[in-house]
């Protein structure tokens, strides 16, 4: 799935990851400043282990990772 997400780090809390995130936006709350992400990810349990204090999370079903001019696919990630 592909969940676009509030969290304090665009930089996951586990890491080696396997599928690609980007940060796409900052924003200022009450509780203080976040990012907003975008993050291929399995399920929800994926998103939480790596994001724990995600928030705000949308997402959509998806078949296969899209990237384009915004989200361009990152140095690292190799489709296996």
């Amino acid at each position: 799935m592909r969940a676009r997400f509030r969290a304090d780090d665009v930089a996951p809390v586990v890491w080696p990851i396997e599928l690609p995130c980007w940060e796409t936006g900052v924003g200022f709350s009450n509780d203080g400043e976040y990012v907003v992400v975008v993050a291929y990810v399995r399920g929800f349990e994926e998103l939480f282990r790596q994001w724990p204090e995600a928030s705000d999370v949308e997402v959509q079903i998806v078949t296969e990772i899209k990237f384009s001019s915004r989200f361009s696919k990152p140095e690292w990630y190799s489709i296996n």
